[in-house]
């Protein structure tokens, strides 16, 4: 039985207290944000009060896609040009990939490897069937979707339990092939907030007619509230994907805000360098624990669901963590947000220390 994401949050508490250390989620990535979120956010805020409310007022029926709005703003970002890919806002990625079976022409969709629950789960929904690519060759991946009569593949990237990000020249080498067998090749770029802006597969928009790639803006800098999604694609895909993704799911605060953030170019860079050195530090505390490894760019350590209760015994939270296998079948692992911030670590580190007393 499947699961999305959303229900692994029902009745979990997200902060710290005094007696557990809550390792559920990234509570304390934004203080290594730059420029400072709170500022940036503050500023556009006060912008639009100082203006009269010019983007409160503005019913964008004239963008409803925020395109003519963003796409500078993207570009600028990802340091690529505005003619070489389309944009379509959406509310948050779930929301974006809740619309996107309906890409899929025939009842089957590839997908690789193993992955967030949400797409399979909207896939079964709307009547199709998540099927998993199994092969490491790109041709005979692209073999496995055409025989399944499927005009649709889809991966995450960075993946959260492969080590090396996949490189941008194999996936060129994979929408290739893709292409010249008329599928589709949809990725969910969610977490690659935490890569580089030169990372992302936007950069292929221009060489891949059939390309779709999703960004948001939850994971890295926090801002879920916002509720943005962008599904960016080659501009050969723009009137199709507008015919399934709504109009006007963004509030104009919304773009205002995003707006500034993306011009602000790699605001991650100095949280990325910590993430790396916390989860190093957080491993090594966890040595001798069955520790599962996850993406390198990812702020996580994975450990079997049973562990839960060891942990809630030493006064650390996780949450578990459902992932996609294959069919209609889900894995759950137990997941630690890596503690970014010195104080928390500490805790961390104490608490370890109690279990090997």
């Amino acid at each position: 039985m499947l699961n999305r994401a959303i229900d692994s949050y029902r009745h979990l508490k997200l902060d710290d207290t005094p007696e557990r250390l809550n390792l559920a989620w990234t509570q304390d990535e934004r203080d290594f944000i730059t420029p400072s979120l709170n500022g940036l956010i503050t500023r556009s805020l006060q912008e639009e009060i100082e203006g009269l409310l010019p983007a409160t007022w503005h019913y964008a029926v004239d963008d409803p896609w925020g395109e003519q709005r963003l796409a500078p703003a993207i570009a600028h970002y990802f340091g690529i040009q505005k003619k070489d890919f389309a944009l379509a806002c959406g509310a948050g990625v779930i929301q974006l990939l809740s619309t996107l079976p309906a890409l899929s022409a025939g009842r089957h969709v590839a997908i690789a490897s193993e992955v967030y629950p949400d797409f399979p789960w909207w896939l079964t929904h709307s009547g199709r069937r998540a099927e998993r690519i199994s092969s490491a060759t790109v041709a005979e991946s692209v073999r496995q979707a055409s025989s399944l009569d499927s005009n649709l593949y889809f991966l995450e990237r960075p993946a959260l339990m492969q080590g090396a990000v996949t490189s941008l020249e194999s996936i060129y080498e994979l929408g290739d092939a893709l292409a010249s067998a008329g599928i589709r090749l949809l990725i969910d770029e969610s977490n690659a907030n935490y890569l580089a802006p030169s990372c992302s597969a936007v950069h292929l928009l221009a060489r891949l007619p059939n390309l779709i790639v999703l960004r948001g803006m939850s994971k890295a800098w926090g801002l879920g509230g916002l509720r943005m999604g962008f599904c960016l694609s080659s501009p050969a895909l723009r009137n199709i994907l507008r015919e399934h993704i709504p109009p006007l799911l963004n509030p104009s605060l919304t773009l205002r805000i995003t707006y500034a953030l993306l011009m602000a170019k790699d605001s991650t860079l100095a949280l990325r360098a910590r993430i790396q050195e916390q989860k190093q530090a957080a491993l090594g505390l966890f040595s001798g624990w069955p520790v599962i490894p996850s993406s390198e760019a990812m702020p996580y350590i994975f450990l079997p669901s049973g562990e839960e209760p060891a942990l809630r015994r030493l006064g650390i939270g996780g949450k578990q963590h459902h992932f996609w296998q294959k069919a209609d079948t889900s894995t759950t692992l137990l997941r630690l947000s890596v503690p970014l911030e010195a104080s928390r670590m500490q805790r961390l580190e104490q608490a370890l220390k109690e279990h090997t007393r």
